[in-house]
């Protein structure tokens, strides 16, 4: 099974409108032309969050015209700069576009898992969403298949301090996951606009770079490159491979 991840579109309801000096319209036209021409056998979009900055309507709309044009089902979560309400009017409208528990394969589960806290940046999984999560991770423990949790913001710092101080903050929680269910074998994310991969405890953590712009490895100030991303995973039996692709 073939999924590319696109996060971090951060749309406005105009499309000359400009974040950090970039326009974030232009970045993300440019990453789904670039998917279509060049990435054959797809089986699903993975939306990882951030697909507006300002919450309308419109930059729901102008996103959805762009993504529903591969004809492949759609998976998504919202992101910290998301409205709730709006992305899940818009998007919910096309038949294409499904929940991430409907990705679930022959030997995968996935997951999805709210790190949202409303009207903050940072991250934060609260005590209901972490119950939902235990019970979800025990039906996919009993018959034996491994787990992927899909989660807007990183839940270990990446080392690029600017992005580290909006982390998940309780990433603590699904550390102690981690230790009690041996089957999860994957986190995918988005929000620190950067290609990372980490490792804790035989889980890897694979952070996707935007489409609009990446912030500089390492910094501490606002210090962009005007490059766009995204990331292919294959998923098989046993194992599964990913692959990072930048747009200059």
């Amino acid at each position: 099974m073939k999924i590319i991840q696109i996060t971090d579109f951060h749309l406005f309801s105009k499309k000359q409108k400009k974040l950090n000096n970039v326009t974030t319209y232009d970045g993300f036209k440019k990453t789904i032309k670039y998917i279509k021409k060049n990435e054959k056998n797809i089986d699903a979009i993975l939306v990882t969050g951030d697909v507006s900055e300002d919450g309308s309507i419109e930059s729901y709309e102008l996103a959805i015209d762009e993504i529903k044009n591969f004809k492949k089902n759609i998976y998504f979560i919202h992101g910290n700069h998301d409205d709730k309400k709006n992305i899940n009017m818009i998007f919910y409208k096309e038949k294409f576009v499904k929940k991430i528990e409907e990705l679930n394969h022959e030997y995968w589960d996935f997951i999805a898992i709210n790190t949202v806290k409303e009207g903050y940046d940072f991250g934060f999984i609260t005590e209901k969403e972490l119950i939902n999560i235990d019970n979800k991770l025990l039906i996919s423990k009993k018959i034996n298949k491994k787990v992927v949790l899909i989660m807007h913001h990183h839940p270990f710092l990446v080392g690029t301090p600017l992005i580290d101080d909006y982390i998940l903050k309780n990433g603590e929680d699904l550390l102690k996951k981690f230790c009690e269910y041996k089957n999860i074998e994957l986190i995918i994310c988005g929000h620190a606009h950067g290609d990372y991969q980490l490792t804790y405890h035989d889980v890897n953590i694979e952070v996707a770079p935007a489409t609009c712009f990446q912030f500089k490895k390492g910094t501490l100030d606002v210090t962009v490159e005007t490059r766009s991303g995204y990331r292919i995973f294959d998923f098989k039996r046993e194992y599964y491979t990913s692959k990072t692709i930048f747009i200059f």
